[in-house]
């Protein structure tokens, strides 16, 4: 009900907009509903009673996420922003005052019997709700801590908009549009802080990926945008899977006697979800679901005739309250049948079959039970339950009806006798294992004996489950599934008659590796055509798996620690060198997790190249008449004599790059390659290129790329 709680807006004044600040009121202390040491979480309270998921809550799902009545929150800390010392319409009252519960519009608002009781239209907090609420207010109302809650990075990523923000719950693989602004082609795409399948449209937009697996169960999520490191991160959004609205079309039975025995009732409609809550009289009753059209309610003994309604209620976010069917209860002379034990029955079989209803006449002749016309004296007998044996019937529907001595017979109810169920088994899970902090999954089951009605079960809690085939089924593992790191059983159960529960297989939820990252390379260089050698790679967070690949070519990896990978690079690798001078060396490692380390560079030179050989004679014939001769040149770099002064040290210009790095033979490597190689259209860091006269052959700056590339030797 998107609506609810916009008359609590309206109630309270708030005005959108508004920034004038009022003195707080002085409040007496010693409030009657404050015991000593009062004192609640905001944090709770929010999540329990206030916010979108909580089916009292309705603080992002299209009430006071969006502002309705000018009251907008969607965080426990904007709850609070909005409400402690602020003043209500007529200047008198205020939401909050804290310690004074009785005091305070927001609590008043909230109890049985104010006007306009909120949440509008229910279901609204009970006594122990009522309870946390004005244990917060008691504790002087302090600020949440709001864990989880990131906090945009100025300059970063700005995500303005996440279309579509809400789906129905079982929708399939949906893809997202961000837009907003300085997005970058390394932008990550973030729910709940996992990340998703993203790609790079522009500066102002993103596309994402949320799988089936994400919608396959109600939630709230949260969707940010992470630019490379350093690069920021945005404010979050929500994208919320929505319960469907349920609808209530019929309830069978719809009249029972009064003084009968608790029976199942059966309601029928559509829009049900394995969340949704059978109301009677618009309280909770023990709820099974069925299907998503079929539900099965636990209805007391009613000890009174008279009318009852009896709805549907399904949690947001989404979801909502159904209209109501009327159930009577009559007083009814002779017996009635509202239940009958085990339903369906084992065929071939024989069993005890428990009837309950009203009405059964125990003395001085038991009544008895008509079982396909048959008489079957009960074996215990009460007025509302029997008990009878019923021998080995076939497969089929049975007739059941209850006559008590006087002659008087019951309605008949039907009997489905069925098959036993096989014990299932299981065979494998697909995953077998998943990340921490994950996002929901599909977790793909093999095994023998599934049938419908077959659920699986995480760590003992069943979950939303669909059934393949006698050898396959799926089911959806919540995020919250994927929490806390451990090893957690996994079994199907298949339901009565017969069934029971398979053997266990253990699911995994690890640790996600970190990405690694490779620090240096030795030998860092070498002469191209020579013989395979090995290769030590220095750097953090290698893990065991991790692969090594050089100029994308796998290598075997001879030995390894957190720290240090050694790889053996054969021959054929080295052969020839490219044009650059360098190939990319990088680190894999495995999931969950994990991935490509930034490609660290071997230098590979086309020849042996020296600089007192092959790269002085370059700089005396280019750039040591009235440029880099003295101590008074340019940046201070006298080339006759340069060595100390180029190889390791920095630039002036280029403050992050070397003049000269080992094995460095990139742009982004070593500024004089940098220079020698710039042009108008492709400038270099700083300054013009390099030398101011006449450009260098390309035979010459092959020289140089080649000195780099193998260490720079002297």
């Amino acid at each position: 009900m998107p609506w609810r709680w916009t008359a609590l807006a309206l109630a309270l004044g708030v005005l959108a907009g508004c920034t004038e600040q009022r003195e707080a009121r002085v409040v007496e202390t010693g409030s009657p509903l404050c015991a000593q040491g009062a004192s609640a979480s905001l944090d709770e309270v929010y999540a329990q009673h206030f916010a979108a998921s909580a089916a009292t809550g309705c603080a992002s799902a299209g009430c006071h996420g969006t502002g309705a009545g000018g009251l907008t929150f969607t965080n426990a800390s904007q709850l609070r922003a909005a409400t402690v010392n602020r003043p209500a319409a007529d200047g008198s009252r205020t939401l909050v005052v804290p310690g004074a519960p009785e005091q305070s519009v927001l609590y008043t608002k909230l109890l049985p019997g104010a006007p306009n009781r909120m949440p509008e239209g229910g279901p609204y907090l009970d006594d122990g709700a009522l309870a946390a609420v004005a244990a917060w207010i008691c504790a002087g109302a302090p600020e949440p801590s709001d864990a989880g809650v990131v906090e945009p990075v100025p300059g970063g990523p700005a995500l303005a908009s996440v279309s579509p923000d809400a789906v129905q719950v079982g929708s399939a693989e949906v893809t997202l549009q961000l837009d907003g602004a300085r997005f970058e082609s390394g932008s990550r795409v973030e729910l709940n802080g996992a990340p998703l399948s993203s790609r790079f449209v522009s500066t102002s937009r993103l596309t994402a990926t949320v799988s089936a697996a994400v919608n396959a169960q109600a939630a709230e999520h949260r969707v940010r945008v992470v630019n490379p490191p350093d690069g920021g991160v945005s404010e979050e959004r929500a994208y919320r899977v929505l319960n469907p609205a349920p609808v209530l079309e019929v309830i069978t039975p719809d009249t029972v006697a009064a003084d009968g025995a608790p029976f199942d009732l059966m309601l029928g409609g559509g829009g049900f979800t394995a969340s949704s809550v059978v109301l009677l009289d618009g309280a909770a009753v023990d709820t099974s679901w069925v299907s998503g059209t079929s539900l099965r309610a636990r209805m007391p003994t009613f000890s009174t005739p008279g009318a009852h309604q009896v709805s549907v209620r399904t949690p947001a976010p989404g979801g909502g309250t159904s209209a109501a069917r009327t159930l009577t209860v009559a007083v009814i002379t002779g017996p009635t049948i509202t239940g009958l034990s085990p339903s369906p029955g084992e065929a071939d079989k024989a069993f005890r079959l428990s009837v309950t209803g009203s009405g059964y006449d125990c003395t001085p002749t038991r009544a008895s039970v008509l079982f396909n016309g048959a008489a079957l004296t009960p074996a215990t007998c009460s007025a509302t339950r029997l008990e009878v044996d019923v021998p080995a019937t076939a497969a089929g529907g049975s007739s059941v009806q209850v006559r008590n001595p006087d002659g008087e017979l019951s309605a008949t109810a039907t009997l489905q006798l069925v098959a036993p169920n096989p014990v299932p088994t299981l065979a494998s899970l697909t995953p077998s294992e998943a990340a921490q902090g994950g996002t929901a999954l599909t977790l793909g089951v093999t095994g023998t004996g599934f049938v419908s009605g077959t659920t699986l079960h995480f760590n003992g809690a069943a979950r939303p489950t669909r059934v393949q085939g006698a050898g396959a089924l799926s089911a959806t593992l919540a995020s919250s599934d994927l929490a806390v790191a451990g090893s957690f059983p996994v079994t199907v159960v298949s339901p009565a008659p017969g069934g029971g529960t398979s053997n266990t297989l253990d699911f995994a939820v690890v640790r996600p590796n970190p990405p690694p990252r490779v620090d240096t390379l030795s030998p860092c260089g070498r002469v191209a055509g020579g013989a395979g050698f090995t290769l030590t790679l220095e750097g953090q967070d290698f893990v065991s798996g991790a692969s090594v690949t050089f100029n994308g070519t796998a290598v075997n990896v001879s030995s390894q620690s957190a720290t240090r990978l050694t790889v053996t690079v054969p021959a054929g690798l080295v052969a020839t060198a490219p044009s650059t001078g360098a190939v990319s060396v990088v680190v894999t490692n495995p999931a969950p997790g994990g991935g490509a380390s930034a490609p660290a560079w071997f230098g590979l030179a086309t020849r042996a190249v020296t600089l007192a050989t092959h790269v002085q004679p370059i700089f005396d014939r280019n750039c040591n008449s009235g440029c880099h001769s003295s101590p008074s040149t340019p940046v201070n770099l006298t080339l006759g004599r340069s060595y100390a002064e180029l190889v390791g040290q920095p630039s002036g210009a280029c403050t992050s790059t070397l003049l000269v790095k080992e094995c460095g033979p990139l742009r982004s490597q070593s500024v004089l390659i940098d220079k020698v190689l710039a042009t108008n259209s492709n400038p270099a860091c700083s300054g013009a290129p390099m030398p101011k006269g006449q450009p260098l052959s390309a035979a010459e700056k092959q020289a140089l790329i080649d000195w780099v590339a193998q260490g720079a030797p002297p």
